[in-house]
């Protein structure tokens, strides 16, 4: 499966595998494995700044990477290119913070699993 996720996300870009891992920053003889495997019927599942590393570069989700998500959500991003968690105080005042890919996903995790707030029981 992340084999299959991984050719998708070069086509998709029109670059090669191996031209792929050398942009992201990781050996491009890890592609050569990862194909023997997947030819043999084998998955793999890289190393988590393997991971990493394919998930800014495409800019995808580690999730739809991994295979937990079946379609892929694309991150957030700000006009900079990076992630911005905004905490707005009851003053008006808010907080701003850069995060990453992976930060920014477990805080969207927690908001979604957290129930509404009625406005008047603040």
């Amino acid at each position: 499966m992340f084999y299959e996720r991984y050719l998708k996300l070069c086509a998709e870009k029109g670059i090669s595998p191996s031209s792929a891992a050398i942009n992201a920053g990781f050996n491009k003889g890890t592609v050569s494995v990862w194909k023997k495997k997947y030819e043999s019927g084998t998955d793999v599942v890289p190393e988590q700044d393997v991971i990493n590393k394919i998930c800014a570069y495409f800019k995808c989700s580690e999730q739809w990477v991994r295979g937990i998500r079946q379609k892929e959500t694309p991150t957030p991003v700000s006009e900079s290119g990076r992630n911005i968690i905004k905490i707005a105080g009851r003053d008006g005042s808010f907080v701003e913070r850069h995060v990453t890919d992976e930060q920014a996903a477990i805080f969207k995790s927690m908001l979604d699993q957290m129930k509404p707030v009625d406005d008047d029981s603040i």
